[in-house]
C-alpha cells in the first residue's frame, strides 16, 4: 500500500480516467469542472503518486545496500583516532618562523649593502684636515656651538648656479593689464 492523501476530486479523476477510461471530457460533464481544473488536478494526482512510488524504491534499494560504511569513512574514523594534538601553539610556531624570516631578510639586506660601492658617500679629507678644522672652529668661537666646518675638497667639481636652471628671472602675474584701475582713473 502506498501513502498517498488525495482530494475526493482527485479520487473521482483518477477513477474515471484510469479505470473507466473515459475522456477529460466526460470527466468535465460529470464532475460540474471545467477542462483546465480536471486536467490540473489529474496533473497533481500524477505528480503525488510518482513521488510516492520514487521514495518506495529508493528505500527498497537502500534496504538491499545495507548500511555499510565506505572505506572513506572507514579510514577517516581510523584517523581521528590516531590523531595527536601538535606540541607546540600557534603563537610559539609564528614566532619561530617569523624569526626565521627576518633573520633571512637581514641576510638578503646586508649582501645588497656590501654589493654596492659606498665609497662615493664617504667624507672627504683626512685625519689631519678634520683636526685642524675643528681646532679653529673651537678657537674662534670661544667655546660656542660650532654650526658647520668646511673641508676643502682635493678634487673640486663645478658649481651648479642657484635658483632655476634655465637662469631667467620669473615674472610675477598680476590681474589686470597692469596699467592704472578704471577706479583710479575716474577719481583723477
Amino acid at each position: 500500500r502506498i501513502d498517498v492523501s488525495l482530494s475526493h476530486a482527485q479520487n473521482a479523476i483518477l477513477m474515471a480516467v484510469g479505470l473507466q477510461n473515459k475522456g477529460v471530457k466526460d470527466v468535465e460533464k460529470a464532475l460540474g469542472l471545467e477542462n483546465q481544473q480536471v486536467l490540473a488536478l489529474f496533473n497533481k494526482t500524477m505528480r503525488k503518486i510518482s513521488r510516492a512510488l520514487r521514495s518506495l524504491e529508493e528505500s527498497v534499494v537502500a534496504k538491499s545496500i545495507g548500511t555499510k560504511k565506505s572505506e572513506g569513512i572507514k579510514q577517516s574514523e581510523k584517523l581521528k583516532q590516531t590523531m595527536k594534538p601538535v606540541k607546540t601553539t600557534l603563537k610559539a610556531d609564528l614566532q619561530n618562523s617569523g624569526g626565521q624570516v627576518l633573520d633571512q631578510l637581514r641576510e638578503k639586506q646586508r649582501s645588497m649593502l656590501s654589493a654596492i660601492d659606498l665609497k662615493k658617500y664617504a667624507v672627504q679629507g683626512t685625519d689631519e684636515d678634520w683636526q685642524k678644522a675643528t681646532s679653529q672652529a673651537a678657537g674662534n668661537n670661544n667655546n660656542k656651538q660650532v654650526d658647520r666646518i668646511a673641508i676643502r675638497n682635493k678634487d673640486p667639481k663645478p658649481k651648479k648656479p642657484r635658483g632655476s636652471s634655465s637662469g631667467k628671472k620669473k615674472k610675477n602675474k598680476t590681474k589686470g593689464s597692469g596699467g592704472p584701475s578704471k577706479k583710479r582713473q575716474k577719481k583723477s
